[in-house]
This record gives structure tokens, C-alpha cells and sequence, in this order.
């Protein structure tokens, strides 16, 4: 699947079901979008235009992030696209079970 189909498709689900965090698709508390030394870049939502990220030490005993951003779905690597179709995949399939309850 080229980058554009992987983003439409994200897009179309999140046209649907609205914006929404890793953890409501499943038990994932974030994916990563990258790291810098002991620096961890964890996705926190997902909207039409892009994702909000955050930066987190692992070693910190504080659960605040470090840093806060956005980045377009076109800046993403195909492999962190790829992460998130399934993510959205997934949270597709949980609220249309979630619609028939």
C-alpha cells in the first residue's frame, strides 16, 4: 500500500468514528514515532490532520511528558503508518461491536 492510500485510510476511519487515543483501540498506551537516547516519542491521539505526540523519559518517576507535539501523517516513516492502519483497523472493529451492543 502506497503512503497516501495508508493515510487516506486512517483518515476515513477517523472521518467516521472521530479522533481517538492508541488506548481505546486496544491495551497500547501509545505507539512510538521515535526515540533519542533515553527519550521516547509516544502517539497520543489521533485526528483528521495528524497526531499529537508525546515525549517521555522512561527513566522518570514523573508520568508528565517532557515535550508536546503535532506531526502531519506525512512526516510519519511507512513503518509507524503501517502501526497505525492496523491501530486503526482495530478501532474500527471495536466500535462497530460497541454500535451493535
Amino acid at each position: 500500500m502506497e503512503k497516501q492510500q495508508k493515510i487516506a485510510l486512517i483518515k476515513s476511519i477517523i472521518k467516521v468514528w472521530g479522533s481517538f487515543s492508541p488506548s481505546e483501540a486496544d491495551e497500547t498506551f501509545g505507539l512510538c514515532v521515535g526515540e533519542l537516547g533515553e527519550l521516547v516519542a509516544l502517539v497520543e491521539e489521533l485526528s483528521m490532520d495528524c497526531i499529537d505526540v508525546s515525549v517521555y523519559s522512561p527513566d522518570s518517576f514523573s508520568s508528565d511528558s517532557i515535550h508536546d507535539y503535532t506531526m502531519k501523517y506525512s512526516e510519519l516513516t511507512d513503518e509507524v503508518l503501517d502501526e497505525l492502519v492496523s491501530l486503526c483497523r482495530t478501532y474500527n472493529e471495536v466500535m462497530l461491536e460497541q454500535e451493535q451492543e
